[in-house]
């Protein structure tokens, strides 16, 4: 939601400072696509240090060090797994919408139609889903 804010506003402030829609667009859409791709290895560089944290912890004692290894590693595929999933789709479909626009300077812009609605629906969908799992978890 964050990322989406700012890429709005990033938007609007292109279209002040003189850009033209489709140039404005298209920055936007790449900050969009750089802020999911950037937050979802993040969060998988989180996921591994609480695995580590996880195995390092319970092995502590001879029967810990198995237990640590195999609770570390089913915690830290389980968290990997949810934290890319969810975050894979708003990767793809940020890249869809800043594909779906070509600017050729001495040409007129050329939009993707097909990019730009398969991935404007991509993320609509991840949103709602986001905006629905936080409303299920109060």
């Amino acid at each position: 939601m964050v990322g989406l804010l700012i890429a709005l506003l990033w938007l609007g402030l292109g279209l002040v400072f003189g850009y033209s829609f489709p140039e404005a667009f298209l920055n936007a859409a790449s900050f969009l696509f750089w802020w999911y791709t950037i937050i979802t290895c993040l969060l998988f560089v989180i996921c591994l240090c609480v695995t580590v944290f996880i195995g390092t912890t319970a092995s502590q004692n001879l029967v810990g060090a198995f237990m640590g290894i195999i609770l570390g590693t089913v915690v830290g595929t389980t968290l990997s797994v949810i934290a890319l999933s969810k975050n894979l789709l708003f990767i793809i479909g940020s890249y869809l919408i800043s594909a779906s626009v070509v600017i050729n300077y001495p040409e007129t812009p050329v939009w993707n139609q097909t990019k730009l609605i398969v991935g404007s629906v991509i993320l609509s969908i991840c949103l709602v889903t986001t905006y629905t799992m936080k409303k299920i978890q109060k």
